[in-house]
């Protein structure tokens, strides 16, 4: 993805947590808390990762890029 893509999508999912906030009636404390929450889980996988390579199960390449690159 390209950063203008990211960026988009990234006004994409405001807009649909505005819309989903607006539609459900959340309150501010259930709009946090869900934010959180999602915030965690979002970090696990990193953290997963780094367990996974310093134990040498996988390598993930990296590229210093700031959209993906697939590897061949």
């Amino acid at each position: 993805m390209t950063t203008q893509q990211i960026l988009l999508m990234t006004c994409l999912y405001l807009a649909a947590l505005v819309a989903v906030t607006y539609f459900t009636r959340a309150t501010g404390r259930r709009v946090m808390g869900a934010r959180v929450g999602g915030a965690v889980v979002a970090f696990m996988p990193l953290r997963v990762i780094a367990f996974g390579e310093a134990l040498g199960w996988w390598r993930i390449p990296f590229a210093a890029t700031p959209y993906f690159v697939t590897s061949l």
